[in-house]
């Protein structure tokens, strides 16, 4: 993201995830402001919400046909799984259908021992 605060210097690594059971994978890295290094040891709660719309958005992920996404995201930093479930523009079926203010719903089915807070 950018802005040279800690708030906003924040990066996200999204691919298509070579796990049977997840659909991305998704990588946070904390930028530090005074020194050239990322922590990638932890996540962000606001860019997690964002890694399910954008993977279809960005094609890594199929246009849900009912509109209903669910979309598994493997979190790389953590090794735990997300699911985003939110609902895609149904007027416009295409990738560039405007995700950005699209409200979604994440949880993370098996938190327990993840030791990363």
């Amino acid at each position: 993201m950018g802005g040279a605060t800690s708030s906003t210097s924040k990066v996200v690594v999204a691919s298509r995830s070579p796990r049977a059971d997840n659909d991305v994978d998704y990588l946070f890295g904390a930028v530090s402001v005074d020194r050239p290094v990322i922590d990638w040891s932890g996540n962000c709660g606001n860019l997690s919400a964002a890694v399910g719309p954008f993977a279809i958005h960005s094609g890594l992920v199929a246009v849900p046909p009912n509109g209903i996404a669910t979309v598994r995201i493997w979190q790389v930093s953590i090794r735990r799984q997300i699911l985003a479930r939110f609902r895609w523009p149904t007027a416009n079926r295409s990738v560039n259908a405007g995700w950005r203010a699209i409200p979604c719903r994440r949880g993370f089915p098996e938190l327990h021992g993840s030791g990363r807070g």
